[in-house]
């Protein structure tokens, strides 16, 4: 699943979303590194059974919430698993990377 959603949004996805990880991209239409972020993060939730949501939020649409969350670099992603932020880092961020994170809370689906 990857859907574009508004900042004051992302409350009540992670509270509909509690068992699942939920990851959230801020970025810009025009960012290439936002754009390979994304293709990976697609190829990790067939991995995952599905169990990863993926929300994409365009900081030049949303410039009051992205001040709000103290983004100051984009891509940023964050990481949600329970409602609770597992993770925060900016710029692109690797597969192995994002599934040695993700892999702390949700088996693969081959697992």
């Amino acid at each position: 699943m990857f859907s574009k959603i508004k900042g004051e949004e992302l409350e009540k996805i992670l509270e509909k979303n509690i068992n699942d990880i939920v990851l959230v991209s801020f970025s810009t239409r025009y960012s290439g590194q936002a754009r390979m972020l994304e293709a990976s993060i697609k190829e990790l939730v067939k991995e995952y059974n599905n169990n990863i949501q993926f929300f994409r939020i365009d900081a030049d649409e949303n410039p009051e919430y992205v001040a709000t969350k103290g983004i100051h670099q984009l891509p940023t992603l964050l990481i949600y698993h329970e409602t609770q932020l597992i993770h925060s880092g900016s710029g692109l961020h690797s597969k192995s990377n994002l599934r040695k994170i993700i892999g702390e809370y949700l088996p693969t689906s081959s697992s």
